[in-house]
């Protein structure tokens, strides 16, 4: 169980208003557990000036045709960005903690990896997170 973040404030855009976009590879050891491997987020926030996930994204840029992202398979991220809600976020949901995200391997379709080591199609996947932050707090 192990997913190392590779966190690089060279891949860090805040040139929009409200919202900064970081792109992030991820590296990927050891075993997977059926429901998905723990995310950690907090390498990549930490020398940011806010935590307020708002959306994950993660795409597969493997040029090798046996790696999950190109037979068919995903990589989800699964957690709850927030907060949301209405005027200063009263009856917001709340958030999922920075450092306990899942990350789900979907090998084709709705098929999860099994629990087990993880296999060369997905350490030898180039994957890539995308976490879009919210910049400003809440009006």
């Amino acid at each position: 169980m192990s997913i190392v973040v590779n966190a690089n404030l060279r891949n860090v855009n805040g040139a929009n208003n409200n919202f900064i976009e970081v792109s992030v590879p991820l590296t990927f050891s050891g075993s997977y557990a059926t429901g998905g491997d723990t995310l950690d987020l907090t390498p990549v926030t930490r020398d940011l000036p806010t935590q307020e996930v708002i959306k994950i994204l993660c795409v597969s840029n493997s040029s090798v045709n046996t790696a999950v992202g190109q037979a068919g398979g995903a990589y989800i991220a699964q957690g709850q960005p927030g907060p949301i809600g209405g005027v200063n976020n009263v009856n917001a949901v709340a958030s999922t903690a920075l450092n306990a995200w899942k990350l789900k391997v979907f090998t084709s379709g709705s098929t999860e990896l099994g629990a087990g080591a993880y296999p060369a199609s997905v350490t030898n996947d180039y994957v890539m997170l995308r976490i879009v932050l919210r910049k400003l707090g809440a009006l």
